[in-house]
Order: structure tokens, then sequence, then C-alpha cells
């Protein structure tokens, strides 16, 4: 991650400098040149930042689902662990839950 991330860096310094090298330019050619060459990197730290995005997306995903599915199965053990009392009341055994979770 922080290998695109020095990746996006460089593209949007380089876009930077072509971009200024195209302003100072005083020939028509070399100031189109620099400009095409800025908007191109432009284009490119764009798709970096994209992939950046899709990544830590993904990664947030599946430690999500990772933890839904701790949490899940950390449930369903406590609930097999509490008793109802005759009031209705949901009642557990603190004893029997930490039992339960450290199994």
């Amino acid at each position: 991650m922080k290998d695109l991330q020095k990746h996006l860096k460089k593209l949007r310094t380089d876009a930077a400098e072509c971009k200024l090298i195209s302003d100072l330019a005083t020939g028509l050619e070399k100031r189109e040149l620099f400009a095409r060459l800025a908007d191109h990197l432009s284009v490119l730290a764009s798709e970096v930042e994209h992939a950046i995005s899709a990544k830590v997306s993904s990664t947030e995903t599946k430690q999500r689902r990772s933890h839904d599915a701790q949490g899940s199965a950390l449930g369903s053990r406590q609930r097999h662990l509490c008793e109802i009392d005759e009031a209705g009341k949901l009642t557990h055994d603190f004893a029997s839950v930490v039992a339960g979770i450290v199994d």
C-alpha cells in the first residue's frame, strides 16, 4: 500500500512539474508537449488513486466480514449460556459466559 502511495505522490509531483514547464515554455511545441504530459500523468495518478481506494475498500470489507463472523460466533455461544428467569428477564451465569468465550 505504501508503495502505491509513493508512486501516486511521484505521479502528482511529475504532473505538476510538467504543467509548470508547459506554462513557462516559450515555444508552442514545448508548451503543448508538456501540457499533454501533465494531463497524461494526472490521469495515471487518478488511476493509481482509484486502485488504492479499491484496495482499501476491499481490505475493510474483508475485515468487517471477519469481525462480523467472530461476533456472530461469540453471540451464538453467549445465547446458549443464557437463561430466562421467572419474570421473563434474560439472565446468564457470568462464569459460564467467560468460560464460553475462552473455549
